[in-house]
């Protein structure tokens, strides 16, 4: 992995690595992040993005950074169109990829899933009218918009 983050250093500013918090090693274990022994399910995976980073960062020149996405994303537990949704992205990105479709991103338009070249939606903001109605739920229930 660092081999092919350093050639992409040599031709670009940036690599984008996607891991799974169940990732592991070959012949290691994944990493967990805590034990709750009453639980039903009492392992709790995290933090393999940062291992990742820690053993990265001495083999590149670049500044190396993680994101939780899921933390970052949404804010409660997922619902199982979070879930589906999130997979039918992935599927998406992970089918751009192999046809070498490059400099796009997925996106939800309407019920379909789609991609969009990066150029299009890049370095531009897309702001909410103030009338519009997911505002006035918002406000309507309490969620801070930072007024």
């Amino acid at each position: 992995m660092a081999r092919v983050c350093r050639e992409r250093e040599a031709r670009q500013r940036y690599t984008l690595i996607c891991i799974a918090e169940g990732a592991k090693p070959e012949g290691g274990s994944v990493t967990v992040k805590e034990r709750i022994e009453d639980s039903p399910e009492p392992v709790r995976l995290g933090g393999v993005g940062n291992v990742l980073r820690a053993q990265l960062e001495p083999l590149l020149d670049c500044e190396v950074r993680t994101t939780i996405l899921g933390h970052v994303q949404r804010g409660g537990p997922p619902t199982p169109f979070d879930r589906v949704l999130a997979t039918q992205y992935g599927h998406a990105a992970a089918e751009l990829i192999a046809q070498r479709r490059f400099n796009r991103v997925v996106v939800l338009q309407g019920e379909r899933i789609e991609s969009v070249p990066l150029a299009e939606v890049a370095g531009r903001s897309r702001n909410v009218p103030a009338d519009h109605p997911l505002l006035r739920t918002a406000l309507d229930t309490g969620i801070s918009l930072g007024r």
